[in-house]
């Protein structure tokens, strides 16, 4: 129990160091979506910054303001930095709870502890860190429900993490469903899976509900510009597919064709090219906003719409990491920098895709974990399918997998070891035996 709990303490404190080590500045990162965070934090009545962001990431702007208002940005990224080493924690004790060998659960939690990408967007003012905390929370508690017994309190939660998940991102918007699929697994009386289902769904809406009542008290133009960022998303998606065509008359395609650039856009094929990025960088985002383009994209286009999206789902799983960068990690020698960044790039391109293919057979061989191999399953399955539905370009899908990447992770590498472990001419292999 006394190594256990050092190993524990070890680990969290490595990570935070570690973490420490590429930014000991506590340089803090912005990029377009920052300000949206920042003005909401600062002003949770701000109409234009409420109907476009949620309150989850800027309430944890907030409590860095109220530390220490002058240094706020700094107190952010530390505090990102520390719920990121806590996650880690907190991952290792549930790779333990689900009967994972301690040293492979600590060898897991270590490399995505020090993911180059998981320590960048520590460093960022955006809520990919925090949604990546907030996940694994979710799925802390998820399989400490099917570990052990189902209770009304436990599910209830369960609703309230995956509700708070969505006051984070959008993307987790109906996330409460990844647990339904392991609850009408493990339940076999379909009777009793009823309560569970509305404490859990009512969980799920509770602040959602919330944050609409407190915007229709405190706006004036609530009704006007609701889900800014979804509506922005799939327009410009639409455009980059090449369905202009099909929200013809409407205020956005009268903006494109205004500025000369509708053969641009008629010309636009799916592809993140030249063309695109000077139809998306000429507008701004109100011009982007057009609820009726939004509609007859969806009326006359649906079909064409999400084959054109999800063509590009396997990028989720393909694409390289980003980087910290090579000024970062100060006294590292530049050989073993190279090498910590090329394992994980080599790691996503070529072998991530078929590692996940190769667990997922691995995985459903073991009937005793069954249910909770749905859970995770179901966890990179939904995440995966809305990321892409509602992305505006495949390129950002590098950033917006970070919540999931400990998933990914586990799901590719755990697999492939418990295999190797198993077969009778490794048995004896040293390397292999501690895992």
């Amino acid at each position: 129990m006394k190594y256990f709990k050092i190993k524990n303490l070890t680990l969290f404190i490595f990570i935070i160091f570690f973490n420490l080590w590429s930014n000991p500045n506590l340089t803090p990162h912005e990029n377009g979506d920052s300000p949206g965070y920042v003005s909401l934090a600062n002003n949770f009545s701000d109409e234009k910054a409420n109907d476009l962001r949620s309150f989850g990431y800027p309430l944890l702007i907030k409590f860095s303001m109220i530390l220490d208002f002058d240094n706020w940005k700094k107190v952010l990224v530390l505090t990102q930095i520390f719920l990121h080493a806590f996650s880690m924690f907190i991952l290792y004790l549930g790779l333990i709870k689900i009967n994972y060998n301690e040293n492979l659960a600590l060898l897991l939690s270590l490399i995505i502890g020090i993911h180059p990408a998981l320590i960048v967007y520590t460093n960022y003012l955006i809520a990919e860190s925090f949604m990546g905390f907030v996940l694994i929370l979710y799925w802390f508690i998820g399989i400490s429900i099917i570990k052990t017994k189902f209770s009304s309190l436990n599910i209830f939660f369960l609703g309230f993490i995956s509700s708070f998940a969505y006051m984070v991102k959008a993307v987790w918007i109906l996330g409460f469903t990844t647990f339904i699929f392991p609850l009408m697994y493990l339940v076999k009386n379909k009777k009793k899976i009823i309560l569970p289902l509305i404490l859990l769904t009512f969980a799920h809406f509770s602040l959602p509900i919330f944050w609409e009542s407190f915007k229709a008290k405190t706006n004036t133009n609530n009704e006007k510009f609701r889900y800014q960022s979804i509506v922005v998303n799939i327009n410009m998606a639409a455009v980059r597919i090449g369905l202009i065509e099909s929200a013809k008359g409407t205020d956005l395609y009268k903006k494109i064709d205004s500025l000369g650039y509708m053969d641009l856009a008629k010309q636009c094929n799916g592809k993140d090219d030249g063309r695109f990025r000077t139809i998306y960088h000429s507008i701004d985002f109100m011009d982007r906003y057009d609820l009726e383009f939004t509609k007859d994209i969806l009326e006359n286009s649906l079909l064409e719409f999400t084959c054109g999206q999800l063509i590009n789902i396997y990028r989720i799983f393909s694409d390289r990491t980003h980087l910290p960068g090579y000024d970062a990690f100060k006294y590292m020698p530049h050989k073993l920098k190279y090498l910590y960044f090329s394992i994980y790039n080599f790691f996503y391109r070529p072998l991530l895709f078929l590692l996940l293919i190769f667990g997922v057979f691995l995985n459903f061989k073991n009937t005793g974990q069954r249910g909770m191999i749905i859970f995770n399953y179901s966890i990179l399955v939904y995440f995966s399918l809305v990321l892409s539905l509602f992305t505006i370009a495949p390129v950002h899908m590098i950033r917006m997998r970070i919540p999931i990447e400990f998933l990914i992770v586990i799901h590719s590498i755990s697999p492939v070891i418990n295999y190797f472990r198993e077969l009778d001419f490794l048995s004896d292999n040293k390397i292999f035996k501690y895992f």
